[in-house]
């Protein structure tokens, strides 16, 4: 892949830069990626959609969190439940990069395009990548999917995410400091979440 220019809003924790055009840097960094599945096999879907990003980024999984079963989130509510998990891997990709290629792999197991928060048979979020914060751009491209903010601007209000991203790191943080553990807590048991073992099992 080549390496992209991307306009950097907010700020960037972890390099300091702050609202001007960068080149992220190209060193190695854990990401957290949420996959989520309610179309077809389920268990199959986050299978292969793991598998395809390691031969993607050519590095293997470093963890996986328990699969978790859902309900839908959004406006959308009559349709089936999600499988979800959390997994993490070491990449060397900027952030657009690994948008583009969570969407890549989206597409190759048959993601279509429906509305917002409809059905999907697989859905791969950077939830967090290093310590990189703010809202990255493709500066050659005006597409939806060339437009990616970390952390993921919903993380602490998703129990189904925050649940097995502190089974990876009960301690686990955001780069900007917020507990995601005081954040679970005050969801409560607003969200059905019920874990369903692990994956492959």
């Amino acid at each position: 892949m080549k390496v992209r220019l991307s306009t950097v809003v907010q700020s960037d924790a972890e390099n300091g830069i702050n609202g001007a055009m960068a080149r992220v840097s190209k060193h190695t960094r854990t990401v957290y990626l949420g996959l989520g599945s309610n179309v077809g096999s389920r268990m199959q879907n986050l299978q292969k959609a793991l598998k395809h990003l390691e031969d993607a980024v050519g590095s293997i999984v470093t963890a996986v969190s328990p699969v978790y079963e859902t309900e839908p989130v959004g406006d959308i509510v009559d349709q089936r439940d999600f499988l979800n998990l959390v997994a993490t891997l070491e990449v060397a990709l900027d952030p657009i990069d690994l948008l583009q290629l969570c969407k890549q792999i989206e597409r190759d197991l048959g993601r279509v395009a429906t509305a917002h928060h409809g059905p999907r048979t697989v859905d791969v979020d950077i939830l967090l990548l290093g310590d990189l914060v703010g809202t990255f751009r493709d500066v050659e491209s005006a597409a939806e999917q060339s437009t990616v903010t970390l952390p993921h601007p919903s993380i602490l209000q998703r129990r189904f995410v925050l649940q097995p991203l502190l089974d990876l790191d009960s301690g686990l943080r955001l780069p900007t400091g917020e507990s995601l553990s005081d954040a679970l807590s005050k969801l409560g048991k607003s969200q059905k979440v019920v874990k369903v073992g692990m994956l492959g099992t």
